[in-house]
């Protein structure tokens, strides 16, 4: 994983909620104190990648389901003998997907654009 100052801030945030876990059960006698400082010394920075993981995979879906939106609504749009290659070339052409998507702009315009 490449470390940004990004990275480290999500990391230290991580480990402060880990650290306050960890004492928690030591102070409740579940694990001892060399355990716990095992745990917080390992699981700060495997935590903090399966979240930045999680998050792009994330955003990675919402891009692709906004994606699918405009070419629903772009489709819809065409006439009915439209090719899909065609379809899929005026999604791409497309400036704000959101936008599209979401209905805020005219699709007619930005169709008689591409």
């Amino acid at each position: 994983m490449k470390e940004t100052i990004y990275s480290k801030f999500l990391e230290s945030i991580i480990r402060y909620f880990i650290v306050l876990l960890a004492g928690y059960l030591v102070r409740k006698g579940v694990v001892d104190v060399e355990t716990a400082n095992k745990f917080t010394a390992s699981a700060a920075l495997q935590l903090t990648a399966a979240l930045i993981a999680f998050a792009g995979a994330l955003w990675f879906s919402y891009k692709d389901r906004i994606f699918s939106f405009v070419k629903t609504r772009v489709g819809i749009a065409l006439p009915p003998n439209t090719s899909i290659e065609k379809v899929v070339a005026i999604a791409n052409s497309v400036a704000d997907k959101k936008a599209v998507a979401t209905g805020q702009i005219d699709l007619a315009k930005e169709i008689g654009k591409a």
